[in-house]
């Protein structure tokens, strides 16, 4: 086989709780992962025994690592030596996930990588093994490999698949600068009043090992997002000025903003009944909507919760996901990160009051962020909030992907 190609999806948190930091710097995470349609495409040839090599277009091409430290290459030598086979792989990526953006860009790489180099040398690993390297790469990388919808505890590398229902419709707002995740769980400690031992952060929350950290401690890059399609991804770019291009590929013209609007407070008025329903008897839902972050709140400086010693995933939004109910699953978004995202980068704010005013079920910061999330409630509610926040001013550029997706697959 002269080359070997594989398609490695990004990764979502629907939530994500966080617990105090073990005498080892990490903290235990309970997340509820979920892979979306947006692609980094991994190939692989045969190269020279013990040689290496990595080329990258698209997405972060000037800031992501071209040697020994970028995490496809980690990936690949690692299958190497597991075998103990004196082989090399000539690797190139072709990235449309945002580096930095809380979508766990390296970690898909290194999952595309070994699934690619195991093909390219005939190997026959079984999951099972890749499973165990891939979590010596980093906390998000055991999921790429497996996509769909998971849960992960521990440092959210031990994964357990999730039995849910339905696609979902997301809309992403990438952020102008990144986020470091060692920083925004240093933020999170300062907050909570912890004393962080380690490097305070090596979690894999983002997992975008592409530039050179491991997945459980990327250091801050530029974030960006395409702005054109992804070859078969189905995945539809938004520019700045307010175009758009729908899930199918065909243009979608920007409504107007009493159109849009409308759509919205249809959207809201739905939401908020849906929310009345789910109250019902007895305790509401112990979770809202991040979007609608209380200032007081947060301002004086408290988490949604203070990060239990064994940090849970919340039973609302498991139950949104059995029954595949959008606006359940919308309620029960939750980070707790993301106040601590939001006192770094206080203008992803406004990002999310957008996606609120025009409807969106649920939204919040992606992991360590700065990538906003918004879940729409059908694909034409996904175009609306797209164009509204592409015309907002508040973000960079807009995306809208669906999810569930498998994970990291041989596609060539």
């Amino acid at each position: 086989m002269t080359t070997v190609t594989v398609r490695a999806p990004a990764k979502i948190n629907l939530g994500l709780s966080v617990g105090p930091p073990r005498p080892d710097g990490f903290h235990p995470l309970a997340t509820v992962y979920q892979a979306i349609s947006i692609y980094d495409e991994i190939k692989a040839r045969p190269a020279a025994p013990g040689d290496f090599t990595v080329t990258l277009t698209g997405e972060g091409d000037n800031v992501v690592p071209m040697d020994g430290t970028n995490l496809a290459v980690q990936a690949a030598r690692l299958l190497a030596k597991h075998l103990d086979v004196d082989e090399g792989a000539a690797l190139s990526l072709h990235k449309m996930i945002a580096v930095s953006g809380g979508l766990a860009g390296g970690s898909a790489d290194a999952a595309g990588a070994l699934l690619a180099c195991d093909a390219l040398w005939g190997a026959g690993v079984s999951r099972d093994e890749l499973m165990v390297l891939a979590a010596q790469l980093g906390s998000d990388v055991p999921f790429c490999l497996v996509g769909g919808n998971a849960i992960g505890t521990g440092r959210g590398d031990s994964i357990s698949p999730v039995l849910a229902r339905g696609s979902y419709e997301w809309v992403l707002a990438y952020a102008d600068g990144g986020l470091s995740t060692p920083q925004v769980f240093a933020e999170f400690d300062r907050f909570a009043g912890r004393r962080v031992g380690g490097d305070g952060g090596g979690d894999g929350v983002d997992g975008d090992g592409a530039s050179g950290d491991r997945a459980s401690g990327d250091r801050p890059s530029g974030v960006g997002a395409p702005g054109s399609r992804a070859r078969g991804d189905g995945v539809s770019g938004v520019g700045a000025t307010g175009g758009a291009t729908s899930g199918a590929g065909g243009p979608v013209t920007a409504a107007g903003g009493s159109g849009v609007r409308a759509a919205a407070g249809s959207a809201k008025a739905t939401r908020r009944r849906k929310a009345g329903q789910l109250g019902g008897a007895g305790e509401p839902p112990r979770l809202v909507e991040v979007g609608q972050v209380a200032p007081s709140a947060d301002d004086a400086g408290r988490e949604r919760r203070a990060g239990p010693d064994e940090p849970d995933v919340s039973p609302e939004l498991m139950a949104g996901l059995r029954c595949g109910d959008p606006y359940a699953v919308g309620l029960a978004l939750h980070n707790d990160l993301q106040a601590a995202a939001l006192r770094l980068q206080p203008g992803l704010r406004n990002t999310l009051s957008v996606g609120e005013e025009f409807g969106a079920l649920g939204s919040l910061v992606s992991g360590s962020g700065p990538t906003c999330l918004f879940l729409a409630a059908d694909e034409d509610h996904a175009v609306d909030l797209a164009v509204a926040l592409s015309g907002s001013g508040t973000c960079r550029i807009v995306q809208r992907a669906t999810g569930p997706v498998h994970g990291a697959r041989v596609i060539a």
